[in-house]
């Protein structure tokens, strides 16, 4: 939730005062007087404001440090990043944070920043010459017969089978190309043809 703005604060401690320290008369207190405010406080946040304001001088809460400050995106690491994506654009953030001694985020970050996406491989279908016009006279063969018959499309079964080949695993989801646009990278697959 936001944060109360000073003139509410200013105003609890107004409550506070005009209910001599008792800050659950106070939290009623204020709630009368500002019946048409969006949120009431709590004693407790009446309470916790005064006492920030009687240590440090201030109502407002103290930010919390959120961790490790972050130094790590300097021009050198930017360059060295952008670099080694020049070089190898299939590469994996886990590789160049390894090789760089950077974290994963901070890789992450530079690539977005550089608006430098992943693109993933789109499987195809290795084809021969001879392929093209084959698959052509199928493609108007099929048209055809679908003119002639409407349902034709629901009666083909496509099987969701699973291929083994000698020509290594392609995993779509971890295969990529970085790139600021799309080059629409193709992996051929095996031919149809022992």
């Amino acid at each position: 939730m936001a944060a109360y703005t000073n003139e509410e604060y200013y105003d609890m401690l107004m409550a506070l005062g005009e209910c001599q320290g008792q800050y659950h008369v106070a939290a009623r207190r204020y709630a009368e007087l500002y019946p048409n405010r969006a949120r009431h406080p709590r004693p407790n946040v009446i309470l916790a404001a005064a006492q920030r304001l009687y240590e440090t001088g201030s109502v407002l809460p103290k930010k919390k440090d959120t961790g490790r400050h972050r130094d790590a995106r300097t021009l050198r690491n930017v360059e060295t990043v952008v670099r080694a994506i020049e070089q190898e654009p299939e590469t994996s953030i886990r590789d160049i944070a390894r090789e760089h001694e950077l974290s994963y985020s901070t890789v992450q970050r530079i690539l977005k920043e550089e608006k430098l996406h992943a693109y993933h491989y789109t499987r195809v279908q290795h084809l021969r010459q001879e392929d093209y016009p084959r698959r052509k006279r199928f493609c108007e063969d099929f048209l055809r017969r679908v003119n002639e018959d409407p349902e034709l499309p629901s009666c083909v079964i496509f099987s969701d089978e699973s291929l083994f080949t000698r020509e290594g695993i392609l995993n779509s989801h971890n295969m990529h190309v970085w790139d600021a646009e799309n080059p629409r990278p193709t992996r051929p697959r095996n031919f149809q043809r022992r």
